[in-house]
């Protein structure tokens, strides 16, 4: 092509159309992201920003060649001029290449500047945004309803692909010419805002039927792809200051990447993998037979696969524990769909989706949530990850204030924390379905759940909840549960309910472990009073009913006393409590038993002595001298054999007796008055 003024003026056109279109898309794509506040589509207008320096340099230095075309002409006709003298032409042709120099200039600065700041852009601002849109898509791990209509920004994103993939094919087109090879750069960033724009559209459907996890992936994927294309720019530039070049050969500019070229040039990627085909068998092998009848049947094998899938769509298969509902564009066709194969309309006309109506589900609520791992469950740690929800009892009747005491007293209420399970399952599909399936089911389970739970615990006292009404929890609760589905026509069948873990705050177990103990040393010492009470009473009577006995009969025989009763009555009385005590094996039988043995056995000692008197008396009436003469004798006798008394015998008179004796003998036993009696 003739490099004349006119062919750069009309690249200068191209770069300003897509300049325009750039800056239009970047524009469209910034107020829709600001209206709908979503993060993809506002990512997307940063990615489309990227390419308005591009354009802006690019119609900068067309309109420098174009400029120095004219001057390049204007140099030729002063030296086609006769007369003109060789000095004065000098000067002329170096004052005409101003131009020249400022071309030069632009692409050794320019340039390489607008390939820096855009590479810098495009890395820093998608490291950014990839970084807070990923903590944004962690935090909303949940579906969430859009605050605007997805089917107008659809309208926009989809226009605006359309009417940037006709102007980048187009200026795709311009950069193949030698001249204008450097539209190619500009004509990929172009490219790059319409592959954005198509992927909002996508992901603005995806939000339409209920899949905005689309655009969440959208608002990191897109400046994931920023990053990219930066961190290519930026290595260009790098490269570029080490490439050689030919002389009057144009450089290519670093912004012209070559992931952006593969979204400019399609076809660059069948011949690239064709060429990458021919390298790994070492042949052409693309211009064999083969290829040329694999690359002609390719669309009618592409035609039946899709053929053969549409068909396959339209069976609808379910399993013995399954029902299915089919949708024919978006309403519900006909009842749910027993256990076989059943036809419905192809896809995308008609969808059906499985439901197994046998599975139990299972749902936990309570207070209870996200268990720290390796975290023990115990009364004194705090095992969960979230705050533990506290639920409303009443206090214990033991940690209740006195009301005669107490004058301004607090509420006798107390808090604990519980787990709760609920099973379910499907048992009418369709009002399943029609209340949002398991998310909104589940949602509204844990609600009833939890009204349920704290109704039934507000009645109940701390001791009973932790001790027997926790057993009894779950009949109560899962009739009041399944009521409320029913009521509300949720579909469901609720199976189970109860708690499986109660237990106090971490902070007042310890207190809650002292009053148990001291509950346990009350009991202890009831236990230990009654185990010495009938200790007590068996020793006393033998056994406690038999104690019992007594003092009935004890208590009668008070009352015949106090009432003034006959002497019978009393004596009858006392023989009745007398038998009592008799019955019983304990110490008061065995103590009336030996007294009445020390009776006997005082009284016959004492008949025994009379009689034996009566005896003596006698045999002295009838020799009184023999009878003292024995008795004396049997004195002496009685002294003289004991060994504890020592016995002295005086041969002579006490006035004339002389006695010597060892003073050290200690068990000397003599009187101490020798003095002979008168």
């Amino acid at each position: 092509m003739n490099q004349g003024p006119v062919n750069y003026e009309r690249a200068v056109g191209g770069s300003l159309l897509g300049l325009g279109v750039q800056a239009a898309a970047a524009g469209l794509l910034l107020g829709l992201g600001l209206w709908t506040g979503d993060s993809a589509v506002l990512a997307g207008a940063w990615l489309a920003a990227a390419g308005l320096p591009v354009w802006i340099v690019l119609a900068i230095v067309h309109q420098q060649h174009r400029l120095e075309r004219l001057e390049a002409l204007e140099a030729e006709e002063l030296a086609k001029r006769p007369g003109v003298e060789q000095t004065i032409f000098e000067r002329t042709s170096a004052d005409l290449s101003v131009a020249r120099r400022r071309l030069d200039q632009l692409f050794k600065w320019v340039l390489p500047a607008v390939s820096l700041l855009v590479g810098l852009y495009l890395a820093g601002a998608g490291l950014w945004l990839a970084i807070q849109n990923a903590t944004k898509a962690g935090a909303r791990a949940e579906a969430q309803t859009l605050g605007f209509d997805p089917l107008m920004a659809m309208a926009f994103c989809a226009g605006l692909g359309l009417l940037g993939f006709l102007v980048g094919r187009f200026v795709a087109g311009m950069a193949r010419v030698r001249e204008w090879q450097l539209m190619r750069g500009g004509a990929g960033f172009l490219m790059s805002a319409v592959v954005g724009a198509v992927a909002l559209t996508l992901g603005l459907a995806g939000a339409k039927y209920e899949l905005p996890a689309l655009l969440r992936w959208l608002a990191v994927v897109i400046p994931v792809f920023m990053v990219l294309i930066g961190a290519e720019v930026l290595l260009n530039l790098v490269l570029n200051v080490y490439r050689p070049r030919k002389p009057g050969e144009t450089p290519r500019a670093a912004f012209d990447a070559r992931l952006l070229g593969l979204l400019t040039t399609p076809e660059g990627l069948a011949k690239a993998f064709a060429d990458a085909v021919n390298y790994q068998f070492g042949f052409e092998i693309t211009h064999s037979w083969f290829w040329q009848l694999l690359g002609r049947a390719a669309l009618p094998l592409l035609g039946f696969a899709v053929g053969a899938l549409l068909l396959v769509s339209c069976l609808v298969h379910v399993e013995p524990s399954q029902q299915a509902l089919v949708t024919t564009f978006g309403r519900l066709d006909g009842e749910p769909l027993g256990p076989g194969l059943h036809l419905k309309w192809p896809w995308p006309l008609s969808s059906f989706e499985l439901f197994d109506v046998t599975r139990i589900h299972e749902i936990r609520v309570g207070s209870i949530e996200d268990l720290k791992p390796g975290e023990p469950v115990l009364w004194t740690n705090e095992h969960s990850a979230k705050d533990e929800g506290l639920l409303i009892v009443a206090a214990s009747p033991l940690a209740a204030p006195n009301s005669s005491t107490t004058t301004n007293r607090a509420p006798a209420i107390a808090l604990v924390i519980a787990e709760v399970s609920v099973q379910y399952r499907i048992k009418d599909l369709k009002p399943f379905v029609a209340c949002g399936a398991a998310g909104s089911v589940e949602a509204w389970l844990k609600c009833s759940a939890e009204r349920a739970v704290t109704a039934y615990l507000y009645g109940l006292d701390e001791q009973e909840v932790l001790g027997p009404a926790r057993l009894q929890a779950g009949d109560r609760l899962r009739e009041r549960i399944q009521r409320e589905s029913d009521a509300n026509g949720l579909g469901i069948e609720v199976l189970f309910a109860g708690i499986l873990s109660v237990h106090p705050h971490h902070k007042a177990a310890e207190a809650f472990h002292e009053s148990v103990q001291a509950l346990q040393e009350r009991e202890t010492k009831i236990e230990q009073a009654q185990q010495e009470r009938i200790k007590t009473l068996s020793q006393v009577a033998g056994s406690p009913d038999q104690a019992a006995k007594l003092v009935a009969e004890i208590s009668k025989l008070n009352q015949l006393k106090n009432a003034g009763a006959k002497p019978d009555e009393i004596a009858a009385g006392e023989l009745a409590a007398e038998r009592a005590i008799r019955e019983g094996s304990g110490e008061a039988s065995q103590e009336l038993a030996k007294a009445e043995a020390d009776r006997w056995t005082r009284e016959n000692a004492e008949r025994g002595k009379a009689e034996r008197f009566l005896k003596e008396l006698l045999s002295y009436r009838q020799a009184p001298q023999y009878f003292v003469a024995r008795r004396y004798l049997e004195v002496i006798s009685e002294g003289l054999g004991s060994d504890k008394v020592r016995k002295y015998v005086l041969a002579a008179e006490r006035d004339k007796l002389t006695v010597r004796m060892d003073l050290k003998d200690q068990d000397l036993d003599l009187p101490m008055n020798l003095t002979p009696e008168k």
